[in-house]
């Protein structure tokens, strides 16, 4: 067990604990609030994908519980299976295959420990594995979902895939002649720049033959937008769980969202009008890329938890 000194201002104690999902043990920290009476909510933080554990990018996640329970919130951070101190094996992510029984083993084991009430925070990874299992589980006071992709792909591929969709054939053919291109594939800046570039080239590529296939085949998709995504908000706008929804203004995540709530997400957004709410900071939110990013997620995630479960 940790203790934080109360000369801190944050009394807290935190344990490891181990809970199975689908044969396998997850491990995880659970912060509890010390020494003030507990509000009898449980937070639980996802991380992103890439195998990021529970910590997060420069431990952001372990600040945010810290700082919660201090408020008197319990929370819940944990491993993925096959990621830090968690068993098992990853094949890989894919946004459209969230680790949906890995959040529900979690909460199965929260809720046996006595806790009724949640509020789920995720990233990315995520907040697609939250949106996936919030039909699946009750007792949800409040999410928040930030950087949420609207498209399906798999890991490495969020680049190549606004490739096939934003430019036709003959434009990815005429991006890839052009000279700085080619350049940039045999005499790059760095040998990690030339890596980059020809995987993005080639999974493009893949990418494309692959929608020219399914087009040729009849599959055409309704939306662009994830199908499993829209199904899985408009679940939540008719549950009435409030949302918050966070992105960084200049990341390619957030353009996506600015396209999709005047399509796609345009019914859903108005049918959960008074529960969701959409904030922006400066930068690049996605990946939590700096510290100035990072201390304006925590603080704006402490912010909705502690105003919303106020009013309720």
């Amino acid at each position: 067990m940790i203790t934080q000194p109360r000369a801190s201002g944050l009394t807290f104690a935190e344990y490891p604990v181990m809970f199975p999902s689908e044969g396998q043990a997850l491990f995880g920290i659970l912060t509890q609030p010390e020494g003030r009476h507990s509000r009898g909510v449980g937070v639980v933080l996802l991380s992103g994908g890439s195998f990021t554990p529970a910590q997060n990018r420069n431990r952001v996640s372990v600040r945010l519980a810290r700082l919660l329970a201090g408020d008197g919130f319990s929370v819940l951070r944990f491993d993925y299976h096959g990621v830090g101190e968690s068993e098992g094996t990853i094949a890989g992510y894919a946004l459209d295959r969230p680790f949906v029984s890995d959040l529900e083993a979690a909460l199965r084991w929260w809720q046996t420990a006595g806790m009724r009430r949640f509020v789920l925070v995720g990233s990315c990874f995520g907040a697609r594995t939250i949106a996936a299992t919030v039909d699946r589980i009750s007792g949800v006071d409040g999410l928040v979902l930030i950087s949420t992709p609207m498209m399906d792909f798999e890991m490495g591929d969020a680049q190549p895939t606004h490739y096939v969709r934003k430019l036709s054939t003959w434009q990815l053919i005429r991006r890839a002649a052009r000279p700085r291109t080619i350049l940039n594939l045999i005499v790059p800046r760095a040998r990690e720049n030339r890596r980059s570039g020809r995987r993005i080239a080639a999974r493009t590529v893949a990418l494309k033959v692959k929608a020219l296939t399914e087009r040729a085949l009849g599959n055409r998709k309704q939306s662009w937008m994830s199908e499993p995504l829209i199904r899985q908000l408009s679940v939540i706008t008719q549950r009435r769980i409030p949302m918050l929804l966070m992105y960084g203004e200049e990341e390619i995540f957030y353009r996506d969202f600015s396209e999709a709530r005047s399509g796609p997400l345009q019914p859903i957004l108005a049918r959960g009008n008074g529960t969701i709410e959409v904030q922006t900071v400066p930068g690049v939110l996605h990946g939590f890329t700096s510290l100035a990013v990072q201390d304006e997620t925590v603080e704006r995630t402490m912010r909705w938890i502690r105003t919303h479960l106020t009013e309720r």
